[in-house]
């Protein structure tokens, strides 16, 4: 199976790469990563909040299975990584990388084929320099091949390279070293996202999320149009913590399950299909208080999103000349939150007047060009 490389580059929207023929790789990953999504509960009858940096054998298969559970894989979810989490802190003997061996008693292969008999492509973390951004594990630094090799032999059909611990190394050089080594299909990642989340998630370095559900919905909004990769780090397990007072904790305890806020932005397939769209990233078309993003699509159609990142209701329109469309053109257009149509306009959009997007909030729609009516002649 071929060795993919999602290269985790935050600031960068820009999408390249070729089909090296991994499974899942021609179009952005779109997946689930246990960053802040598990913690040592699976382990323990008294454990407190949960942490990030945690897995094990057990969390992990009680995952992959989740993962359908809640719909995931029928939404087109297809990816499921492991982040910082997985490898000893010490390589083996021979110079290669190891699963944590407590955690992972049998190695890291029987959770790939797991996750492969689930119909999931399998992701692994690593890091660009010394060490690891968070767990402190051995990082890829001149182990480039070794580690490119490992992967390959357990059947790992993605890569995330991460930043860190990387003193005089220069990125573009780096990563490219790294692609040589993998054969690579690769995306600029502008990082996981965790929709809905609040606080029944960890948080990285002990910070707490203040998002709102509006700005939850527009982050969603933002990586689909910029075809970044849609990575999840959401818990897919909601473990009774009344059960694990009681003492009668056990990994069975653990239901799978989504807020009805996640299912609503995470399992809405007609933003998905923005993002899955084989197709370059979308672009900005107009700036100021409030912007316009556009991104053509295989069909012809653009998906197009407002974002407003005031304080202040934005009254928005289009003209759809800012599409590179020709005057008198008719066109319809779909609020793909809201999965409504709007009536077909002729050079604009809206028909008359704006729209309003409150805010921090994002419209994203999807405008197609109709044939003429009579009522636009």
């Amino acid at each position: 199976m071929g060795v993919s490389t999602w290269v985790g580059v935050a600031s960068v929207a820009l999408v390249w790469g070729y089909d090296n023929g991994a499974k899942n790789s021609r179009r952005p990953p779109l997946g689930w990563s246990s960053w802040v999504a598990l913690g040592p509960q699976w382990q323990t009858s008294h454990a407190e909040a949960p942490v990030f940096d945690f897995c094990d054998e057990t969390s992990a298969k009680l995952s992959v299975d989740a993962f359908h559970s809640v719909g995931l894989y029928d939404a087109g979810y297809r990816h499921f990584h492991l982040d910082d989490c997985w490898a000893d802190k010490e390589r083996n003997e021979s110079g290669f990388l190891q699963a944590e061996r407590d955690h992972f008693p049998n190695g890291m292969k029987p959770i790939v084929d797991y996750a492969h008999s689930k119909g999931l492509t399998f992701g692994l973390y690593t890091c660009a320099g010394n060490y690891t951004c968070v767990g402190g594990r051995p990082g890829s630094r001149g182990h480039f091949q070794e580690d490119a090799a490992v992967f390959a032999e357990w059947g790992v059909d993605v890569v995330k390279m991460d930043w860190c611990h990387t003193e005089g190394m220069d990125p573009k050089e780096t990563y490219t070293e790294f692609s040589k080594a993998g054969a690579p299909y690769a995306w600029n990642d502008m990082d996981m996202l965790e929709s809905g989340n609040y606080r029944q998630a960890a948080h990285a370095n002990g910070r707490t999320g203040n998002m709102t559900a509006t700005e939850y919905q527009t982050e969603f909004s933002m990586w689909a149009i910029l075809a970044s990769p849609l990575i999840v780090t959401t818990p897919l397990l909601n473990c009774s913590k009344t059960d694990q007072i009681a003492g009668n904790f056990t990994p069975g305890t653990c239901a799978a399950s989504l807020t009805p806020l996640q299912r609503r932005i995470l399992l809405n397939t007609e933003v998905i299909a923005i993002n899955q769209d084989d197709t370059p990233a979308g672009r900005l078309l107009q700036d100021g208080d409030w912007s316009i993003y556009g991104r053509n699509l295989s069909d012809g159609s653009v998906a197009v999103a407002f974002y407003n990142p005031s304080e202040e209701i934005a009254q928005v329109s289009l003209d759809l000349s800012l599409l590179g469309w020709q005057t008198g053109t008719v066109a319809a257009a779909r609020d793909l939150w809201a999965r409504a149509d709007f009536p077909a306009s002729k050079d604009r959009f809206p028909a008359s007047g704006t729209l309003q997007v409150e805010p921090h909030a994002t419209l994203l729609c999807r405008i197609k060009k109709q044939e003429v009516q009579e009522a636009f002649v």
